[in-house]
């Protein structure tokens, strides 16, 4: 039987599922909790097989339960719920992370993605490897308050440039890049392509004023300008790289190709040789004249 722990701040939906997933409790052992914080004493008390949760909650969040699980508990599979959603988070999410459905949906599609995810394997719901254009937009439907960590996917643990974006009611207050702070702090964090973002529940020690004072996705479009600047000349280099490697691999290739002709003709000259010393010619002047014409035939058909 496998331990599902379902996590949502509305306890109507609760008992909906609950109920709902009752005919099938012969595969499925519910268990629910009402915020991030209850989901995560839940996990320390028991071992879960999945995780369904809610994004948007009070106390702590559905993005915050994501990074803690994938963290602490990164074995675990699970499933993203939310009221908000786009195709490309859609889909993003199912590539990289978590499964991720979108409120309302049937049970049925519930039931497929648990199917799908318990089968699968899937790990946990980390947000690493989303790309900033889809987080942002998932902070901002939200309306999320929090403070976020972006760093490079394929930068180590630890290592790296990365920054940090701190976010009220889904709106970018602040962003923090090195010495950098507000808007050019921002660009240099958008032009990020594929990220890791850990979330961290705001102190509450004092007001974050705000220092982002560009429209959030007027920053996201300078920065992908800045970005295709940036790597049109990386490409161009690549391209350039790529064909200096072929032009080399065929120079190389066509000196072996020789080198196998002129080996071929040496050991027809002398198998002319050997015959000639042993005397097994009639018409030697005839014979070498077949002999050259075989050579030249086996360098033109090389």
């Amino acid at each position: 039987m496998y331990q599902i722990l379902i996590v949502d701040d509305e306890p109507m939906l609760l008992t909906i599922l609950t109920e709902s997933l009752k005919n099938y409790a012969k595969k499925y052992a519910i268990t629910t909790a009402k915020d991030g914080l209850h989901a995560i004493m839940n996990l320390k008390d028991k071992h879960f097989d999945l995780v369904i949760t809610d994004i948007k909650m009070p106390i702590v969040n559905g993005l915050v339960l994501l990074a803690y699980m994938h963290k602490n508990f990164p074995k675990i599979p699970c499933i993203a719920m939310t009221g908000f959603g786009t195709p490309f988070l859609q889909k993003r999410m199912q590539q990289e992370s978590a499964h991720y459905i979108e409120k309302p949906f049937s049970i049925d599609l519930l039931l497929r993605a648990i199917r799908s995810v318990l089968k699968t394997g899937v790990l946990s719901g980390t947000l690493n490897g989303i790309s900033v254009e889809g987080f942002l937009k998932m902070i901002e439907l939200e309306m999320i308050t929090c403070l976020c960590e972006i760093r490079p996917s394929d930068s180590a643990e630890g290592k790296g440039t990365g920054g940090y974006l701190y976010f009220e009611q889904g709106e970018l207050y602040q962003a923090y890049y090195g010495r950098l702070k507000g808007n050019k702090a921002a660009l240099k964090i958008f032009r990020m392509n594929d990220v890791t973002v850990k979330f961290k529940k705001p102190s509450g020690h004092g007001h974050i004023a705000k220092k982002v004072t560009q429209d959030t996705e007027e920053l996201m479009l300078q920065a992908m300008r800045q970005r295709d600047e940036i790597e049109a000349p990386e490409i161009k280099r690549a391209i350039e790289k790529a064909r200096a490697r072929k032009k080399k691999k065929m120079k190389r290739l066509k000196q072996e190709r020789v080198e196998r002709v002129l080996q071929k003709a040496k050991t027809q000259a002398d198998l002319v040789e050997k015959k000639l010393s042993q005397n097994k010619f009639v018409d030697s002047d005839e014979n070498d004249m077949l002999i050259m014409t075989d050579i030249s035939r086996t360098i033109l058909a090389t």
